[in-house]
């Protein structure tokens, strides 16, 4: 299922693709565009310290340079804690969701394959 819209708490367009895994399990991905680099990293950093628990937190080489990536686990409603890969992209971030963190690790390699960690 996809759904696309604009973000009621800072007006930045999105888009939402919800996926079923082989066993059942739901992925989503969201993509959400803000006005600058800025807005992508705050939100980032927003999610971050709301976190339950921080994974992993890197820089990863992207196109336009090193961008963030962040590994975390956030109270669920339909799962007990829900995974959160978060990249930033200059304007974009992007997410996967998933209650299973194997799961969200694995549906990251099928989009897109592992980048190296900037130096």
């Amino acid at each position: 299922m996809r759904s696309n819209g604009v973000s009621s708490k800072d007006g930045a367009p999105f888009s939402r693709n919800a996926f079923r895994t082989a066993s059942g399990e739901n992925v989503y991905e969201l993509i959400i565009h803000y006005d600058s680099p800025a807005g992508a990293k705050k939100e980032l950093e927003y999610w971050v310290e709301k976190a339950i628990k921080v994974v992993d937190r890197q820089q990863v080489k992207a196109k336009a340079g090193t961008e963030e990536r962040a590994v975390i686990t956030i109270a669920g409603k339909k799962c007990k804690e829900v995974t959160i890969i978060m990249e930033t992209d200059i304007t974009i971030l992007h997410e996967i969701q998933a209650c299973s963190m194997q799961t969200a690790l694995d549906f990251e390699k099928e989009l897109k394959p592992v980048q190296p960690k900037a130096e």
